[in-house]
């Protein structure tokens, strides 16, 4: 924090010539400028950080949170007495939300952490599982998924009172939900191979209704919510009680519940975002740590345009124009933006590599200054 000292001068005017008073009044105008011109660097100090990475301590349950500034210099760093996943974080204004581990008493439970950017604080939700399914966050609640004894809980935390509620789904594997506005969309997966994505009230929890997605694909890899049209992108389908690749993306309409299909030539869909009023896919498989390529997808004329980066894109943000790309083996997040028909780089944030005496692995970042 900066310290400012203010002088205080008693000048006589009475009787005084003008030049005296216009001395006088240039002396305010330019110690108020100064003050203006510290309180700004110091405002800008404090929201120089860019992007925060996160690593974590193999075999240690420890995680650091390295912040950037928009040079890629390493500014400071936090450290968490827990483990840090792959998930990808949620930003809700001022907080961001990560799913965590931890061993107690020789049991592993997980739960999700909420970082306060401004104060640099945290707490932690803790569930009474071992993993956390998914999970997503509106301005009043927290929502996350666990399954055990083939039954899918939902439970949602109160943001204000921290009051917690459970909404059960016996026979259901629900592995995906995603919080838009007062709507809760989940994924559910049964034995027998079929799939529904089920809509709930935020607020009152009861299920509002139920649509049918095995004819269009196994699960979803991700969910994106444009004005009133619900995107879903599909890697697979069930043919036969066979899995098989079926790269599409579905369009539904959340007043009609009709969806439209459209199929993809991208190999491996990951993940999908908005850009420039057009749908960002990622081409990545997570499972081979194969693809580097991120598609400018247009939904009204289904055209696809193939930009190569260097990186495994194994997660992305992106915040106006510019994009970012996490590459979890290189360890680094690279930011690029399309203009024209090429993808330029425009900076990369490269973290510290393996020495003999760390053993850090890369989980994932988010960015933080606006």
């Amino acid at each position: 924090m900066s310290h400012y000292m203010v002088y205080y001068v008693k000048l006589d005017l009475e009787g005084g010539d003008s030049l005296d008073k216009r001395i006088v009044i240039v002396f305010g105008t330019i110690a108020a400028g100064l003050l203006i011109l510290l309180i700004v660097l110091n405002f800008r100090s404090a929201s120089s950080v860019q992007i925060a990475a996160i690593d974590v301590v193999q075999n240690a349950g420890q995680s650091v949170i390295h912040f950037y500034n928009k040079k890629g210099k390493n500014e400071k760093n936090l450290s968490i007495p827990y483990q840090l996943t792959e998930d990808t974080p949620i930003v809700n204004g001022d907080k961001v939300f990560l799913t965590v581990k931890k061993r107690k008493e020789g049991e592993e439970l997980s739960g999700i952490l909420e970082y306060d950017k401004d104060k640099d604080i945290y707490q932690v939700y803790w569930s009474n599982q071992s993993s956390v399914n998914s999970f997503g966050v509106n301005e009043e609640y927290l929502f996350y998924v666990t399954t055990f004894n083939d039954v899918s809980r939902i439970e949602r935390i109160d943001r204000k009172t921290g009051k917690h509620q459970i909404l059960p789904f016996p026979h259901a594997y629900i592995g995906q939900i995603a919080v838009c506005g007062t709507i809760v969309y989940a994924i559910a997966q049964y034995t027998d191979g079929e799939s529904d994505l089920i809509t709930i009230n935020c607020r009152n929890l009861k299920c509002l209704y139920q649509k049918e997605l095995s004819s269009y694909g196994y699960t979803p890899a991700d969910l994106y919510l444009k004005d009133q049209t619900l995107y879903l992108l599909f890697q697979t389908k069930m043919v036969d009680g066979s899995e098989v690749e079926n790269p599409a993306l579905c369009e539904m309409n959340l007043k009609s519940h009709e969806i439209t299909a459209h199929s993809l030539s991208i190999g491996h869909p990951y993940t999908i975002n908005e850009y420039k009023n057009k749908l960002l896919i990622t081409d990545y498989d997570p499972v081979r740590n194969k693809g580097n390529a991120i598609y400018l997808y247009d939904p009204k004329n289904q055209k696809e345009v193939r930009f190569t980066c260097e990186e495994n894109p194994s997660q992305i943000s992106i915040r106006g124009k510019q994009i970012y790309l996490l590459d979890r083996n290189k360890r680094k997040v690279t930011q690029y933006q399309i203009i024209g028909q090429k993808l330029e780089l425009k900076q990369q944030y490269q973290l510290p590599g393996i020495t003999k005496r760390s053993s850090f692995k890369l989980t994932g970042f988010f960015l933080t200054s606006e």
